[in-house]
Order: C-alpha cells, then structure tokens, then sequence
C-alpha cells in the first residue's frame, strides 16, 4: 500500500490566538494571566478563541482554575558546562525558598532552538525568564516583557536587557598579563561560540594583552572552539600534530573549563608534560582533585554569586509586576561578580631559565 503523505498540522500559537479575537499578543498575554484589566469583550472573544483553536487548553484550565504557579522558565546554552549546571542549580534552590517552580530548557548554543524555547515560555505562560542567551537581537525579549515576562539573562549580555556576569574581558587580560611575565611569547587561545558577547570579551582580553605587552599574535595559535570539550581536544591534537615541536605554542589559554579539559587530555596524548613541555590556564576551574597535579593556573568564577542574584533580581522585576504591569522606565542593569585569580602550577616560568 502506497505510503500518503500528510501534512503536519503545527500546534496553535498565541499569534493565532490573537488573530482569531482581533486582539494584539500583549491583551491575549494579559487575559490568559489575568496579570491586569481587560475588558469583559475582549476577554471573551480570547478565551473563546483559545477553544476554538485548542490553544494548550489543559494547561491553560489549569493554571486560571488553580491560580499562578509561579513558574520561572531558565534557558541553558548545553549541559556539559560545569559552571552553567552550577549556576542553573542555584537557581533551583533560590527559586524554591522564594515560592517558585523552574523549568529548565536547553538551547544547545542553536539560536532556532532557543526562538522555539522561548516561544514555548511565552506560550506556555511562565511569569519570568533567565537565560543563557546564543542571540544577538534584543528584539525578542523587549517584546516578552511588553507583555509582562520579565527576562534577566547571564552570561553572555544581548543589547540592554537586565544582566548578571563578570568582567570576563578584565579577568582575561590579568590571566594573560601574568602568563607573559613568566616570559611566554607564543601564547595560544581557544575561543568558545563565535559570535557570543562572553567569547568576544574573554578573546579581547587576551587579545589587548599580547599587544599592551608586545607579544606577537601568532594566527594558527588563534583556535576557534565552541565551550565544548571535543572541539579544544580536536584542535590541540590538529595544532601538535600538524606542526614541529619548535612551533608548539609554550601555553594555552583556554576559555573555559570544558575546553580546558579537552586541550589536556590532547597534550597528555601526545605524551608531552604540563606545564614543562607546555603551560595551561583556564577561564573556570574544572575542579579536579587535590592530589591531582600541577593544580592549574585559573579564574575562578563564584557561581553561587550568580545563581543567587540571577533568582534575586527575577522575583524583584515579579514583584514589581504584581504592584503595577511591568514598565519601561525599570533599568538595565549590569551586576559585575568578581571573579578570583589563582595562580596554580601549571604556568611554567620561562624566565628562570634564560
């Protein structure tokens, strides 16, 4: 029997629903979360619209019947990242003491994915949003807090919207300083998601040092990663194998921890020592234990820090909301953790031996 093709009916959307009531998405948003006024007419034709278009109506049902859940939506760039899964639990718990539930989401560094995800919250009604955002257009999200979802992203900064992270391009420019007064000229970097503000401003710290401090910048030392641990393992093992022992860079630096973790296990494989044969340093701590040495040179980032003001500052921006409908007149604002530099013992001092 001949196999027929159908075609695949797509789920309503809250678009559809505000073209079927010939309402805008901010009035269909504000009746369906009853987060302020609408008139009886409007309201009417909505809800009427979402049952004839069968618009999530369980769900929906649910939340109008039971009240607010209280749900806060969290976008992860990928769950491999120790620091990112450190930071999405202390949200977890934050949310908690505070009275609200969290669903978590990956984006897997795909802008698309993260466009469906973020349709999804909106849709879906969550009363908030954080996120570890791949996008470059602050459109998006402007356009979630018209409607009354507040959005705090970390790190990586899209346009103006409400931020918490560090001064990655500062952290990375002291790492780099110090790697060059131990007297490396042929410094290499292993750069995380092209195009991200976090990869762009830990890459220009690197970058301004080996220029403030006359070091050459070397292209084929210039490595284009992804934050992953496979992509750094690839291209350590490509650069040693593709070129002569002279030609080694004498340390890396990697971008993040990840990677960091890739780039060794790529020099240890190829039977070389670290930090004699060539030094290593990390933007994270991918915490191995104690005993394990050299103990590596790092930027340690205070995840703790992060989680808790990332929970924070999303139930200040709600509780706003509940006084008044969320305005534009509230502030961007960029809330700088400190990160914390620890030496460690895997930057080989060149110096002592000249």
């Amino acid at each position: 029997m001949k196999k027929i093709d159908r075609p695949r009916m797509s789920k309503p959307r809250i678009t559809d629903v505000a073209k079927k009531a010939g309402v805008s998405i901010s009035t269909v948003s504000r009746v369906l979360r009853g987060s302020s006024p609408v008139s009886d007419d409007k309201t009417r034709k909505v809800l009427d619209a979402v049952n004839e278009i069968n618009y999530m109506p369980n769900f929906m049902a649910s939340r109008m019947k039971n009240g607010e859940v209280n749900l806060i939506g969290v976008i992860l760039p990928n769950l491999l990242n120790t620091v990112i899964m450190r930071i999405a639990e202390v949200i977890l718990s934050e949310n908690k003491k505070k009275g609200y539930q969290t669903l978590f989401a990956c984006s897997e560094n795909d802008a698309q994915k993260e466009l469906a995800i973020l349709d999804l919250f909106r849709s879906s009604l969550v009363d908030g949003v954080i996120g570890a955002s791949v996008l470059k257009d602050s459109q998006i999200f402007k356009n979630m807090e018209a409607v009354g979802i507040p959005v705090i992203l970390f790190d990586r900064i899209v346009g103006d919207i409400d931020w918490v992270g560090e001064d990655s391009y500062q952290a990375s420019y002291d790492m780099t300083k110090y790697i060059i007064r131990k007297g490396h000229r042929r410094i290499a970097f292993i750069k995380g998601v092209e195009g991200t503000s976090i990869s762009n401003n830990r890459y220009d710290g690197y970058l301004h040092a080996l220029r403030d401090f006359h070091v050459p910048v070397i292209p084929e030392l210039q490595l284009q990663g992804n934050f992953r641990e496979e992509s750094a393992y690839r291209l350590v093992s490509k650069l040693l194998h593709t070129r002569s022992k002279k030609d080694y860079p004498t340390a890396i630096f990697s971008a993040n921890t990840n990677m960091t973790v890739g780039a060794m296990n790529a020099i240890l494989e190829q039977g070389l020592s670290i930090p004699d044969d060539i030094s290593i340093a990390s933007y994270g701590d991918p915490e191995f234990p104690l005993s394990l040495h050299p103990h590596l040179a790092i930027i340690r980032q205070h995840y703790n820090e992060i989680g808790r003001l990332l929970s924070d500052r999303i139930a200040q921006k709600l509780e706003k909301e509940d006084s008044s409908t969320i305005e534009k007149s509230i502030t961007s604002l960029r809330f700088l953790v400190p990160t914390t530099f620890v030496e460690g013992e895997s930057i080989r001092d060149l110096n002592s031996e000249q």
